[in-house]
C-alpha cells in the first residue's frame, strides 16, 4: 500500500537534487554572461573573455585618423573596424536604443598601403589590437551609462581576457562626445540608417 508513496518520495527527492545542482551550477559557474542573451562572457574575476566569432556580427563602420594627417601624432592612428552583436543590432533597429547586454567590438588594423590601382588613399594593413565595450546595469552599476571598456592589448597573440579600464580612460570620452548612449553613432552609417524614426 505504501509503494506509490515511496515512488513519489523518490521522484520528489530526485527533483530536489536536480534543482539544487542546476542552481549551484548557475551560481558558481566560472563563466557567466553579462546579461540575458548577451555574447559577453566573464570569468569569476570579472574579466571579459575575448569574444568569438565577432567578424560574423553586424559591421557598422570604420574610422581612421592617420598620423600623416595629424602632424605624425595621431592619438589613435589605426583603422577601427566596429562590430555589434546581432541581437543588440535588432533591438537598436526596433527601439533606437542599446539594450542591456549590448556588446560592441573594435578591431584595430594598421594603415598599410597608400596607393592602389584606383588612386591614392589609406588601405588596411595588419591586425594590431582588439577592444570591446559592454553595457550591463547589474555588472557595472557605477559606470556612467553602465558601459565598461576593455582592451586586449596591441600585440598578437592577444590575451584571452581583459579587465575593465578605469572610467576616466574610456568612459568619460564616450560620455562627452558620443552621439547615442556612449556610442559614436555619428561615425557609423549602418547604425544611423537603421535607427528608427529618423
Amino acid at each position: 500500500m505504501n509503494q506509490p508513496n515511496s515512488i513519489y518520495h523518490k521522484i520528489h527527492c530526485l527533483w530536489k537534487i536536480a534543482s539544487f545542482a542546476l542552481i549551484s551550477y548557475t551560481a558558481f559557474s566560472p563563466m557567466t554572461h553579462a546579461a540575458d542573451s548577451s555574447p559577453a562572457l566573464f570569468n569569476v574575476n570579472n574579466e571579459l573573455l575575448q569574444p568569438e566569432g565577432y567578424r560574423e556580427w553586424v559591421y557598422v563602420g570604420t574610422t581612421v585618423t592617420p598620423d600623416d594627417m595629424n602632424n605624425g601624432k595621431a592619438e589613435v592612428p589605426e583603422f577601427h573596424n566596429i562590430y555589434i552583436d546581432p541581437k543588440s543590432f535588432t533591438h537598436w533597429k526596433k527601439t533606437g536604443q542599446f539594450r542591456d547586454g549590448t556588446m560592441v567590438v573594435k578591431e584595430l588594423l594598421s594603415v598599410g598601403a597608400k596607393k592602389a590601382l584606383t588612386g591614392n588613399g589609406y588601405f588596411m594593413g595588419e591586425f594590431t589590437g582588439l577592444e570591446a565595450a559592454v553595457k550591463n546595469s547589474k555588472r557595472f552599476p557605477d559606470e556612467p551609462g553602465n558601459w565598461a571598456y576593455f582592451m586586449y592589448g596591441m600585440k598578437y597573440p592577444l590575451p584571452r581576457k581583459a579587465t575593465a579600464k578605469p572610467t576616466a580612460e574610456c568612459n568619460a570620452c564616450h560620455q562627452n562626445n558620443a552621439e547615442d548612449d556612449w556610442v559614436f553613432t555619428q561615425y557609423y552609417p549602418v547604425l544611423q540608417a537603421a535607427k528608427p524614426n529618423k
